[in-house]
């Protein structure tokens, strides 16, 4: 898995990856999300991990395989062994040492190892279906991250409409109350109050505008846009009802949340480990073939030894003084901690899963509930307007009822994008694929399918949300 498994959007990444461009760029929430699946580092660490993983299989394998050695030797004896040839040294200037060369060539391959080649490659397959899982998992959060961000963009921008046309209200009515000043209508009071009515909602407006600008740099710096670029997002949000239950969200993400799927191959490599390191207590059998060559002096031609070797050999720690019981007791307990990992991993799938699915429901029942709110506090403030220019009413009861119109938008516009959120938030609880079906991968690896056909078979022509998937209802 690498990045060309992400859908390229060439018009967005040929814009972006020129740092000297920092004109408007619009993008919609799909666009986002692949600017950000296209630039993040965790990703990058994932795939790391996914290509080690895979080059460790590699090796397991590989020692099942027929090896080849080869050594050299190029020695100078010297000694009381040569007494004579110093003597002959002194006197006729022989050397006074005996030079040997000498060349093994040893091939091997090993034909019994008590189950420690087995359990190693189980151990290191297993390991690399997790890594797939995990690259699934992390895109996945990444997905969630910049979802949430997206939708915190569009919440504050509602926000700073809000704050702006309750800004522009207060300013109608102070020039109403002012011009009612002048001619002798209302107290100078009223006229105070409004200002300062309008001063509040002003620095109001200030603020909520100051975190529009946070949560845009925000979602910048998830996607990997230049912080001084100029972003927007066209988007328009209406609520959409849909029904679940908490039980299929529950199945579902048991079922498919890549992470926790992952950490049951975890415990799968570990039982394998233990298998493989269980093998210290049995004989190791290998086939041989060698060749030694020996001669006094560079040329191999004059071969001394003319010796070869072919045939079995066999090993057999009788006693090891306790060390392969040692690597047993590291190895289950590795297995026990991989086992209590999937057990906490699913507890937390659990919580995760009812707490996003309360906060959707919570996000929907508020949504009808301001919904109406926004339609009464409307009415109010009319009313109220009427009243203070009949001279029914003060301008104060203007003055709060503007205030509640002002909190029951806020609180709609809360209410609305905490539903988007929650449902990202569901989404990612109950590991709605992004990139792989994580259910075809597992049932392909199963079937004996390596890890890059397992993939292929697994590989989504499109990202999913849980609103695609019809059986959700």
């Amino acid at each position: 898995m690498n990045k060309k498994l992400f859908a390229i959007i060439p018009s967005l990444l040929a814009l972006f990856l020129n740092s000297n461009v920092c004109s408007a760029m619009t993008l919609n929430l799909e666009q986002s999300i692949q600017l950000a699946l296209e630039n993040n580092q965790t990703i990058e660490q994932t795939i790391e991990d996914r290509i080690k993983a895979k080059w460790g299989l590699s090796e397991a394998r590989r020692n099942s395989g027929v090896t080849f050695s080869w050594s050299v030797s190029a020695m100078r004896i010297g000694g009381k062994a040569y007494e004579s040839a110093r003597r002959n040294h002194e006197q006729y200037g022989t050397p006074a040492y005996k030079s040997e060369f000498s060349n093994s060539f040893n091939v091997s391959m090993p034909l019994y190892t008590g189950g420690n080649l087995e359990g190693s490659i189980e151990s290191a397959r297993y390991g690399l279906n997790a890594s797939d899982l995990l690259v699934e998992s992390s895109m996945q959060q990444i997905r969630y991250q910049t979802t949430e961000a997206y939708y915190q963009v569009l919440q504050c921008l509602a926000l700073v409409n809000v704050r702006q046309e309750a800004v522009n209200t207060l300013q109608e009515h102070l020039n109403k109350v002012t011009i009612q000043y002048e001619e002798g209508i209302t107290a100078k009071s009223d006229v105070l109050s409004s200002q300062v009515r309008l001063a509040s909602e002003q620095q109001s407006l200030v603020t909520a505008e100051n975190n529009y600008y946070k949560s845009t740099a925000t979602l910048k710096n998830i996607i990997g846009f230049p912080q001084e670029g100029d972003l927007e997002i066209d988007d328009n949000l209406t609520y959409e009802k849909y029904d679940l239950s908490l039980k299929y969200c529950t199945d579902y993400a048991l079922e498919n949340r890549p992470d926790y799927l992952a950490a049951q191959y975890a415990v799968k490599s570990a039982e394998a480990e233990v298998k493989s390191t269980r093998s210290g207590t049995l004989p190791q059998v290998s086939a041989t073939v060698g060749k030694s060559m020996t001669s006094e002096g560079a040329n191999f031609k004059e071969d001394h030894s003319g010796e070869w070797s072919a045939g079995i050999r066999a090993q057999w720690n009788i006693f090891d003084n306790g060390i392969t019981s040692a690597k047993v007791e590291q190895s289950k307990s590795a297995l026990r901690k991989a086992k209590s990992a999937e057990k906490k991993a699913k507890d937390d799938i659990l919580l995760e899963v009812n707490a996003a699915f309360l906060d959707l429901k919570a996000a929907e029942t508020n949504i009808k509930t301001t919904q109406s709110a926004i339609a009464i506090a409307k009415e109010d403030y009319e009313i109220a307007q009427l009243r203070y220019t009949e001279g029914i009413d003060t301008n104060l009861a203007v003055m709060d009822a503007q205030e509640k119109l002002t909190e029951a938008q806020n609180n709609y516009y809360n209410a609305l994008y905490t539903y988007y959120i929650s449902k990202s938030q569901l989404d990612k609880a109950i590991g709605v694929p992004l990139n792989i079906d994580v259910q075809l991968y597992t049932q392909a690896e199963q079937e004996g399918k390596t890890s890059d056909q397992a993939l292929e078979v697994a590989k989504l022509e499109k990202q999913n949300t849980l609103v695609d998937k019809p059986e959700t209802k």
